[in-house]
């Protein structure tokens, strides 16, 4: 009797190493984007989700004014945040790579001559989006803006002539010019006004998760998921 209960237990014992330790659930991770920032906070939130869930994290996004981010990454507010790479030095932070780089353009119509942004004064800009940071960036630089719904609505308005030229974003402006096959000439070659490359920036907070995090980056920026979500909040 007591041989086979042995044997039984040493059975049991075998049959649990023999499976691999199911790890538990990641707990939540916060990340900080901010409010502020260009093109939209609501994208770089997404960007931060699909970053964190790929990593097989549970995000936690919060918002703040660039201003902060620095502070919450230094105090373990924030483990990490998707924002401009020069806050990291200030808040002992490890800049992991740009999540995608993003260029502000104006493209003029064939009729319109522009040589530079100095140019765009007095001139009516239709923008690819209404939204904040395109509005603002029309105004500083002394233009009227025309709001569209979308890319291909204010390509339209400067083909037909309503606008001077068109304020978006390159990857998607080209894209939609493709897309809708317009003449190669139909619009100017485009002017860079700004660029943009959000980086993910890792708090001495949130250093366990490093690996995990690099990795989930990487696998997006050469999946290009991060690339085609952008241009989903941008078209």
């Amino acid at each position: 009797m007591l041989r086979s209960r042995t044997a039984l237990l040493l059975c049991a014992l075998l049959a649990f190493l023999a499976f691999p330790a199911i790890p538990a659930p990641a707990g939540q991770f916060t990340i900080a984007v901010p409010s502020d920032a260009c093109p939209s906070p609501a994208l770089l939130a997404d960007l931060a989700r699909l970053l964190l869930r790929k990593a097989g994290l549970t995000p936690q996004v919060i918002q703040m004014p660039t201003a902060g981010i620095g502070q919450a990454l230094a105090n373990g507010a924030a483990g990490a945040a998707l924002a401009d790479a020069s806050l990291a030095r200030a808040a002992g932070a490890s800049n992991l790579g740009p999540a995608l780089h993003l260029k502000l353009v104006v493209l003029p119509r064939a009729t319109t001559v522009l040589r530079s942004p100095r140019d765009l004064g007095a001139k009516t800009l239709s923008l690819a989006r209404t939204d904040a940071s395109l509005l603002r960036t029309a105004r500083q630089l002394g233009a009227t803006p025309l709001p569209a719904q979308n890319t291909g609505d204010a390509i339209r308005l400067a083909l037909a002539g309503r606008a001077d030229a068109v304020l978006g974003w390159e990857r998607v402006v080209l894209a939609r010019l493709q897309k809708n096959r317009y003449p190669a000439r139909a619009l100017g070659k485009p002017i860079t006004l700004a660029a943009y490359s959000p980086c993910l920036l890792l708090a001495k907070s949130g250093a366990a998760q490093r690996n995990r995090l690099s990795d989930a980056l990487l696998h997006l920026v050469r999946s290009g998921a991060l690339d085609a979500e952008a241009s989903r909040h941008l078209q």
